[in-house]
């Protein structure tokens, strides 16, 4: 059994696993580039692309959650843990990291 602390810091890396490999698909599959807009040349690139391929609400949805948000989660959740190994668990933040390991909040 694990930790709230080792819940929430398996979360935040994984996140940012998933981070990294959405910069290096964008870096590497044509599908991100077109001639107006080349790689990492437009600011909505990720939300633009996302929102194109899935359309409707789930992709506003997931175009919504760029790699800028799961980078503010994944620090919040790194700091989350520091606080569960000082003062106690945030029951709410150990939710969220344990959705996102795939399991019950």
């Amino acid at each position: 059994m694990t930790t709230p602390a080792e819940d929430l810091r398996t979360a935040a890396a994984k996140l940012r696993e998933l981070i990294a490999a959405v910069s290096r698909d964008i870096d590497t599959n044509p599908y991100w580039t077109s001639d107006e807009h080349p790689p990492h040349d437009h600011s909505s690139l990720y939300a633009r692309g996302v929102d194109g391929g899935l359309g409707g609400p789930a992709g506003a949805f997931a175009a919504a959650m760029h790699p800028g948000v799961g980078a503010a989660l994944a620090d919040w959740l790194d700091s989350a843990a520091e606080d569960a190994e000082q003062i106690g668990a945030d029951y709410r933040a150990l939710a969220v990291a344990r959705a996102i390991n795939g399991g019950q909040s």
